[in-house]
């Protein structure tokens, strides 16, 4: 297809809206983890969200298999792990960013 095809077909399209919740349009490329938590302030790179959703399940299933824990940590665990991300996703928005822009009040 030539470029002024691409283009044409490109305008017939409707725009995605963005989503109420996020802001995010409906078919962006962010990772599951963050999308399934909603992540807003909290942007976690590849090796944390490994570490944090298959690691937490890792970990939860060794417990079991040495019994040191019962069935119920394999759904626990993994649970508990996203709460605290998505706790420390509402802390890091209560307090705000941080970076120094704003003016230190008198």
């Amino acid at each position: 297809m030539s470029a002024e095809v691409q283009q044409a077909a490109a305008a017939d399209e409707p725009a995605a809206k963005p989503d109420a919740w996020t802001g995010a349009k409906p078919h962006s490329k962010r990772p599951l983890y963050p999308r399934l938590l909603r992540l807003r302030n909290v942007h976690p790179n590849a090796w944390q969200r490994a570490l944090l959703g298959e690691g937490a399940l890792g970990v939860a299933a060794l417990l079991v298999l040495a019994d040191l824990a019962t069935s119920w940590t394999l759904l626990v665990l993994p649970l508990a792990v996203a709460a605290v991300v998505k706790a420390h996703d509402l802390l890091a928005g209560a307090l705000g960013s941080g970076n120094g822009t704003e003016p230190p009040d008198p």
